[in-house]
C-alpha cells in the first residue's frame, strides 16, 4: 500500500484556529527560548497545504546549525503535546543567503557587503552598507557620493551574491 496516500487518507483536515493557535504558540515558544540571546524570528509560515512549517531564525552573529538544530527539537516536542492531526513537517532555518533583510536588526551584520535595495517609489539603489542607525542606512557605491536610505522607504532589501 502507498504510504503516502495511506497517510494523505487519515490525515484530517486543520482548522484555521488549530493552524492559528499552534503558529502562535510556536512563536511564544521561540519568543522565551531566544530571550536574551543574540537570536531572533524572522518568519514562522504554514506551506500552502498546512502540512509544513517553516521557521527563520537569524542572529546578530549569524546563526549556527547548532542552534536551529535544539530549536527544532524543542518544537517538535511542542508540536507532539499539540491537538494536530497528521503528519507535520518542522523546518527550522536561518534565511538563505537571496532572501531579503525583512528586520532592521539583520542590517548590522552585513556593513560592508553589496545591498541592492528596491525603494518604494520603484527605484532601485546598489552600493555598499558602510553604517546606520534607527532610521537610516548609508550605501557607497566608489566614487560616487553616499546615498541615505530611510528605513521606512524600502520595499525590499537583499545582499548581492557574486
Amino acid at each position: 500500500m502507498d504510504r503516502k496516500r495511506d497517510i494523505e487518507e487519515t490525515t484530517l483536515p486543520q482548522t484555521p484556529e488549530l493552524l492559528a493557535d499552534l503558529k502562535c504558540r510556536v512563536e511564544a515558544n521561540l519568543q522565551n527560548a531566544l530571550g536574551g540571546t543574540t537570536h531572533f524570528v524572522v518568519g514562522i509560515h504554514w506551506s500552502g497545504d498546512s502540512r509544513r512549517l517553516s521557521v527563520k531564525i537569524d542572529g546578530d552573529q549569524g546563526v549556527s546549525i547548532d542552534v536551529c538544530a535544539t530549536l527544532n527539537r524543542s518544537l517538535g516536542k511542542l508540536i507532539d503535546e499539540h491537538g494536530w492531526q497528521g503528519p507535520i513537517v518542522l523546518e527550522v532555518g536561518s534565511p538563505g543567503a537571496e532572501t531579503p533583510l525583512v528586520m532592521q536588526r539583520q542590517f548590522p551584520q552585513h556593513i560592508g557587503r553589496q545591498l541592492k535595495i528596491s525603494m518604494l517609489n520603484g527605484s532601485v539603489i546598489m552600493g555598499y552598507l558602510t553604517e546606520l542607525n534607527s532610521e537610516n542606512l548609508v550605501l557607497k557605491e566608489q566614487e560616487a557620493p553616499e546615498i541615505r536610505v530611510n528605513f521606512q522607504e524600502i520595499k525590499e532589501a537583499k545582499v548581492v551574491i557574486f
